[in-house]
């Protein structure tokens, strides 16, 4: 899909890939189900439907705090 803005409305079936970088360092492909949610291992469920992507970046940046130095990055599939 390339480059999108920080405000793009996130829909279901939306693609995000997410990159993790510090304590935590990986880089997955995850998709928002049909309730809305993000599904990412060892984090709580992340509402994402209706959201822009920097609000979701945000919600797992805010979920990531058990994990210091770990920051998430993320685009549109």
């Amino acid at each position: 899909m390339g480059a999108v803005q920080d405000d793009f409305v996130l829909s279901s079936g939306d693609e995000l890939m997410i990159t993790f970088t510090g304590q935590r360092t990986e880089q997955n492909t995850y998709k928002i189900d049909t309730r809305g949610m993000i599904i990412i291992k060892d984090i709580p469920p992340i509402p994402a439907m209706g959201k822009t992507i920097k609000q979701v970046q945000g919600s797992i940046n805010a979920s990531l705090a058990s994990m210091p130095n770990t920051q998430s990055y993320i685009s549109l599939s």
